[in-house]
């Protein structure tokens, strides 16, 4: 009965169960989804990138329907090059999505992919000025990155599937990488680059251009997010000018940014390196050739590291001819508290024709001046004495230089979980008066009217047991007191140094104007301190992140206004599944109920895209320990959730849906064993949904946020009407009858349209440990499993 299996009885029951289950939650459902629809209607558009002739960015709607990808000249005239725009990409939250254009504004290099499964890639190449077509298009171009370092000249990477060439050779997977060459006859012609490749085929590539005429700067990395990279000056030409700026041997994360070209044709060359002794939050280098006789570049530092600052991005911005640019930082601390600081740069003379200077060196620059440009957002307060909140709560999820006044300006996106993307505009970076403009995005009153609700964000620094410090953000309902007890959802994602989304998410939005506290906890992986996370031993951070889950428990536990255990409801999503498998197996004592959705629960499972970021199946001591802390069974007798739910992804490129369905299946496994089969509860239901592959749509958005609010016994069912103010806990709080669902507090006694699932229990149970048994005898992954799952040590 192998869960891989699209049809077999313990699936088919669960889908029966489901059905039931959601049948009964569609009224809240339904009124949801019609919510989310309002709140996620308004348009965006994405920061511009500009050139000669113009400006391409992206826009569309915040609920993801009408992507475009525009190009407006000079005179403001518009061309929308492609509609609908769905790049190719590893991780969609990064941007530019998928898009390339060139210094002269002539042509665009974009991908294209099914949005679903993420297949049918193709990477194409059109004219500004025409929408036209040049070149045939690439078939198969997954996930690529690129550069252009010339009008005539792209630089780009992208994944091969592997495969036979010819019958007889077989072609490894991995990334490999081309330079294209754009002829006058409108001709192109693509060839590989070798030089900078890594070996093995785990390798991704981005490109800037690099400091001087026919060079470009190759970054090497083992994950598309935040893994140590390797930063190479190549040298197009042949004329042996290139040269090495780190390894990635070295463990350290790093970003390039260049300046604009100057007077004798080079660039400055700056360099974001994460390389603190504990931190790893972040300082400014600029880059030069290597001194005479050495193969290394030279690195000046500009911007020291600040405590609590972790610089997360910075663009170099053109401040005119001859003029020395400047950069802006998007400085984060604590996880989701967010500022963008400009840096005013002073330059030492560069002499024309210098042997230094046309490498890409000449002069140093130091920084000047340093102030923060006065962005709106949403506000945030500390609930901890002695910590001082010094921007504004949300996420800085893109920034891009631009001309400006012609003093050189930014363009800044903002988002916050309840504010859809907001574009503002700097024209000035002189000016540390000036106030950047709202170009695209609701006011407030608009948010208020599609019935985004208004809240309060507190930030609370929590000790850990073993004397470090984990950050938890709060989201409540405007207006209601502090002291009043509210259910509590709390998510976390330590991964990759992204930690909980900060930007903005209609889930959250429902939920917390549903009565709910919302609580953001940025547990150790996420980077809310720094990047010092990054190089630790996999199984360790996990075991850390889970000390932080726990002492986040404890604290809220004796937080007034905040339920305890009986009102929490944890949420995670995605990576998060590691650390939902490791609360299921140690910190049940900790909460009430679980929505796990599209999770990634299998490390050792080749379909996954990024197993070896959680686990180095290498190492026997670190898979063993991974294992322990937050493997795929859970063995120990303790107290269960009241409800855990399950939601799978039927067409997720990323997540196997066994994967998923064979963890539901052991956990319920060990649920019979430990507790029996008379549950007077639904106990585990799995969810499968259709409609979006990794990355859920508005309605299923809708299905996880009924089933948190219902959890939680906060039933709005009224349809929403315009400016009304936030439901407080009182009215939130509907009856069952209203809502058709019965209160959280009741959920054990069993209501009467529960009573067939409590009923099965004993047959789901069966089937349960009948689908687990056959998965350990016939599956290689759970071989492995067996071979390291021994009993798990407490943590």
């Amino acid at each position: 009965m192998a869960v891989d299996r699209e049809s077999n009885p313990w699936i088919d029951h669960h889908r029966r169960k489901a059905a039931r289950f959601l049948d009964r939650l569609q009224p809240l459902t339904d009124a949801l989804a019609a919510r989310i629809a309002a709140m996620t209607g308004f348009p965006f558009e994405r920061p511009g990138f500009p050139s000669a002739a113009g400006t391409v960015f992206g826009r569309g709607n915040a609920d993801g329907t009408g992507a475009q990808l525009v190009f407006r000249d000079t005179a403001g005239d518009e061309r929308i090059l492609v509609e609908p725009f769905i790049p190719s990409m590893e991780y969609p939250g990064i941007y530019p999505n998928g898009f390339w254009v060139s210094p002269d504004g002539l042509h665009v290099v974009y991908s294209d992919a099914n949005p679903i499964h993420e297949g049918d890639t193709s990477l194409h190449m059109v004219r500004t000025d025409t929408g036209a077509e040049v070149g045939t298009p690439l078939v198969g171009a997954s996930r690529p990155s690129g550069s252009w370092i010339s009008p005539d000249t792209f630089v780009y990477s992208l994944y091969d599937v592997g495969g036979r060439d010819d019958g007889r050779h077989v072609r490894a997977a991995g990334w490999t990488t081309y330079v294209r060459r754009l002829h006058q006859d409108g001709t192109v012609h693509d060839e590989r680059l070798t030089e900078g490749e890594r070996e093995g085929g785990n390798s991704r590539y981005d490109f800037v251009p690099g400091p001087f005429a026919g060079s470009v700067v190759v970054i090497s990395y083992s994950h598309i997010i935040n893994t140590p990279t390797g930063i190479h000056v190549v040298d197009l030409t042949g004329s042996g000018r290139g040269y090495a700026v780190q390894e990635e041997s070295e463990g350290v994360l790093g970003r390039v940014r260049v300046g604009p070209v100057e007077a004798d044709g080079t660039r400055r060359l700056f360099l974001l390196k994460f390389d603190g002794d504990r931190t790893r939050s972040g300082r400014i280098l600029e880059v030069g050739p290597p001194p005479p006789g050495e193969s290394r570049a030279r690195l000046t530092e500009l911007i020291p590291e600040r405590p609590g600052d972790v610089i997360r991005e910075f663009e170099v911005i053109d401040r005119g001819a001859g003029r020395t640019p400047a950069l802006a930082l998007s400085v984060r601390r604590n996880g989701a508290e967010v500022r963008v600081d400009i840096v005013d740069l002073k330059s030492d003379d560069r002499t024309p024709g210098d042997a230094a200077a046309s490498a890409g060196g000449g002069g140093h620059v130091t920084a000047g001046d340093r102030w923060t440009v006065d962005l709106p957002g949403q506000e945030m307060t500390s609930a901890t004495p002695g910590v001082v909140v010094e921007g504004k709560f949300g996420a800085i999820t893109a920034m891009t230089a631009t001309a400006g006044d012609g003093r050189g300006g930014v363009d800044i996106e903002y988002s916050s979980p309840t504010i859809p993307l907001r574009l503002y505009r700097l024209h000035n970076t002189e000016d540390r008066h000036a106030e950047p403009q709202l170009v695209v995005g609701p006011t407030d009153a608009q948010l208020r009217e599609a019935g985004v609700p208004e809240i309060d964000v507190s930030l609370h620094r929590v000790a850990t047991d073993d004397g470090r410090t984990t950050w938890l953000h709060m989201l409540r309902p405007a207006g209601v007191a502090p002291d009043e007890p509210l259910p509590t959802v709390e998510t976390a994602y330590p991964y990759y140094d992204l930690g909980p989304t900060a930007n903005f998410r209609p889930q959250v939005a429902v939920v917390v104007d549903a009565g709910i506290a919302y609580v953001n906890h940025q547990a150790y992986g996420g980077g809310a301190d720094g990047r010092g996370d990054q190089p630790a031993a996999k199984a360790d951070g996990r075991a850390k992140a889970l000390l932080d889950l726990k002492a986040g428990f404890r604290y809220l536990d004796g937080l007034p206004g905040v339920q305890g255990r009986a009102g929490r409801t944890l949420t995670f999503a995605s990576a998060g599944g590691m650390t939902a498998v490791g609360a299921l197996r140690h910190a049940t004592a900790g909460f009430r109920n679980a929505v796990i959705s599209r999770p990634y629960v299998n490390p050792l499972s080749l379909e996954g895209s990024s197993h070896d970021v959680h686990m180095d199946v290498g190492d026997p001591a670190d898979r063993r320990a991974g294992y322990e802390a937050s493997g795929p069974l859970p063995v120990e007798p303790h107290r269960m959730p009241e409800n855990t739910v399950w939601v799978v992804g039927r067409s997720d490129p990323r997540i196997p849906p066994h994967d998923v369905r064979r963890t539901a299946a052991a956990f319920e496994a060990a649920e019979a064993e430990f507790h029996g089969d008379k549950l007077k509860r639904p106990g585990t239901l799995m969810i499968e949904q259709d409609s979006s592959g990794h990355f859920p749509g508005g309605k299923e958005v809708a299905v996880m946020s009924g089933m948190l609010i219902h959890l939680s016994g906060r039933h709005p069912v009224t349809p929403h009407e315009p400016n009304r103010t936030p439901l407080s806990p009182a009215t939130a709080t509907t009856t069952a009858a209203t809502a058709g669902l019965a209160p959280m507090a009741r959920l054990h006694e069993a209501p009467s349209t529960w009573a067939a699932d409590v009923k099965g229990n004993s047959k789901t149970h069966a089937l349960a440990r009948q689908a687990v048994n056959t998965e350990i005898r016939t599956t290689q992954t759970h071989a492995v499993a067996r071979e390291v799952g021994r009993p798990a040590r407490r943590i």
